[in-house]
């Protein structure tokens, strides 16, 4: 007979984690040493990293456009509402697609520098968001020993230095939402409602942590926050629908570019499923522009996956709605494996999400360990990477079908063990006689 997962033990669990957050675990003397060298590794790793010498493991870093690509979009745009010209159309790639109001803060705290300084400066408030979450370990942790174990899974997380490479916004919105969750944990819901609508004007990942407010019967603050997002927005929608219309597909729909709906960069569960289709299909992913262009039965599917997801996360939620952490771990578990542009660098959230899943008392250790492990490590790519010209030349193209597979099937793995084993425990737990 399966055996019942009582709800209330988190519960008790998060009020101790409040009561302990000022203490630490005691350290002595080797074990000082060794967070000093951590530190020393983390500071190495990062250099390497911002001067190009592990361009190598990473595909974004060797087939895009360098350091600072993603940033630049928000340089520009926020250049770009200062101007007049507005936020969307402008810098690299494909340009900004988020709330325009964090395209205004951007122009307004770095419009008078250049983009170079801008950047040094993005980097240092990553940093302080890493350290940040390093200072939390603490009340985290229980002994000394679990203390350097997650210490040594964060310095080691490549996500996080290639997302500071990339300049992209991911790591900083979690680190808000990593502060939104313990507020939630701590019944200090109009605090938390203040950080979240803050986190979603950063970048939208947030919005998975809706579902948890509505699990948690919070309707108003829902709301609340729903309304303050779109209201933000009006003034900068309001004589041009037409920037709207851009931003809404950019950030739905497939790129409507030749070879950019399956590409090397995309780690994805949805972009994984997609690539096998559009291979089974026999389509050239060189030559793939849209969704439309799968058969039927493939298209159905790629569409029909995260609304699958969401179903199994909702499922699983009404089971454990008094889990705070354990909900923030499904739901930003949905988000990585069914929205369509799931990057390297996006994995870099998976430090607030595998410690929600720590925190969570849930999940066997190992089986997290793992997935740290293989969510912390590059993918493979150094192995099977093509000689191209510099710039965004995409190896995908060039890729077998099982080189293709082991590449973008890394990253999902990772999550998806996790995630599976809740949804499993929830349907047996379902199950179970009372």
């Amino acid at each position: 007979m399966s055996q019942v997962h009582p709800q209330p033990q988190e519960q008790n669990h998060e009020a101790w984690r409040t009561t302990a957050e000022v203490s630490f675990p005691s350290m002595n003397r080797p074990a000082v040493l060794f967070v000093a060298l951590l530190v020393f590794v983390h500071g190495t790793l990062l250099w390497l990293m911002l001067t190009r010498q592990l361009d190598p493991l990473f595909n974004d870093a060797k087939h895009r456009l360098g350091p600072g690509t993603d940033f630049a979009a928000y340089y520009y745009a926020g250049i770009g509402v200062l101007s007049g010209k507005g936020a969307y159309g402008h810098g690299p790639g494909f340009g900004f697609r988020y709330h325009p109001l964090f395209a205004g803060a951007i122009g307004i705290f770095f419009g008078g520098m250049s983009i170079s300084s801008a950047y040094i400066i993005w980097c240092i408030l990553h940093e302080i968001g890493f350290f940040w979450i390093w200072t939390r370990l603490p009340s985290i942790c229980t002994s000394r020993r679990e203390f350097i174990l997650l210490s040594t899974f964060l310095v080691f997380f490549s996500p996080y230095y290639l997302e500071v490479y990339m300049g992209n916004a991911s790591f900083l919105s979690s680190v808000i939402l990593f502060q939104t969750i313990l507020l939630i944990s701590r019944n200090r819901h109009l605090a938390a409602t203040i950080l979240l609508v803050f986190s979603i004007i950063v970048k939208p990942i947030g919005i998975v942590l809706l579902s948890l407010q509505i699990i948690q019967g919070r309707w108003r603050s829902t709301a609340a926050i729903g309304v303050l997002f779109m209201l933000s927005a009006v003034p900068f929608f309001w004589k041009n629908l037409q920037a709207l219309y851009h931003v809404t597909f950019l950030n739905l729909a497939a790129i409507p570019m030749k070879g950019w709906v399956v590409h090397g960069g995309n780690q994805g569960l949805h972009a994984f499923v997609v690539n096998l289709c559009a291979r089974i299909a026999g389509i050239p992913v060189s030559q793939l522009s849209s969704y439309s262009e799968l058969p039927q039965y493939s298209l159905l599917l790629v569409y029909l996956l995260p609304l699958l997801l969401v179903v199994l996360s909702f499922a699983a939620s009404f089971q454990y709605r008094n889990r705070t952490y354990l909900l923030a771990f499904l739901w930003f578990s949905t988000y990585l494996l069914g929205y369509k542009d799931v990057w390297e660098h996006s994995y870099s959230i998976c430090i607030v999400v595998l410690l929600c899943a720590w925190m969570s008392d849930f999940f066997p250790r190992r089986l997290l360990l793992l997935a740290a492990l293989l969510m912390a490590l590059p993918t493979a790519f150094v192995f099977y990477d093509l000689a191209l010209p510099a710039g965004p030349n995409d190896p995908e193209r060039y890729w077998s079908h099982a080189v293709s597979i082991v590449h973008h099937s890394t990253k999902p793995a990772a999550i998806l063990l996790p995630y599976a084993y809740a949804i499993w425990k929830a349907l047996l737990e379902q199950k179970a006689p009372l």
